[in-house]
């Protein structure tokens, strides 16, 4: 739907990205296909995104308001799993120039370079202290990143890092 992550969590109350099957969400406004779905391909509009580590598809998706399963096709993944050093394939219509600066440059096309995001998968023992710790930002920085509203976090959970 060409909606941030982070605004799908707030409108429905979720403290993590993990819904399962036959729960309901909210969506609401700014259409019902991502840029994906409806730009056509050609070298104009292709960009090659590089990814790094600690970076996930839903997020590359997000950035180029296009489709996971978009993604997938254009780079013939059989699955939603990526790893540092790939290069993707990604056709939008997004300007690379008003993408957000977050991290490192990770983002190449025919035009520039723009500047990526990178997330961390929570692992068992790991706290909001030791991964803001681990990516020298701070724990409420964390909190209102990924909308945590209390100190819990559970194995496997996905967090957007700054």
């Amino acid at each position: 739907f060409g909606i941030p992550v982070v605004e799908i969590m707030k409108w429905n109350g979720l403290s993590t990205t993990r819904i399962n099957t036959g729960d309901l969400i909210k969506i609401y406004g700014r259409g019902s296909s991502s840029l994906g779905d409806n730009i056509s391909k050609s070298d104009a509009n292709l960009n090659y995104y590089e990814v790094r580590e600690g970076d996930a598809i839903s997020q590359i998706a997000e950035l180029y308001q296009v489709s996971i399963s978009d993604i997938r096709r254009w780079n013939g993944l059989r699955s939603n799993r990526i790893y540092a050093g790939k290069r993707l394939k990604i056709y939008s219509d997004v300007d690379i120039n008003d993408l957000p600066e977050t991290v490192s440059s990770n983002v190449s096309s025919n035009k520039s370079k723009v500047i990526g995001i990178r997330s961390h998968v929570v692992t068992s023992g790991e706290s909001l202290y030791t991964i803001a710790h681990q990516y020298n930002t701070t724990i409420s920085r964390l909190k209102k990143l990924n909308n945590i509203k209390s100190n819990k976090l559970i194995v496997g959970q996905e967090l957007i890092i700054e």
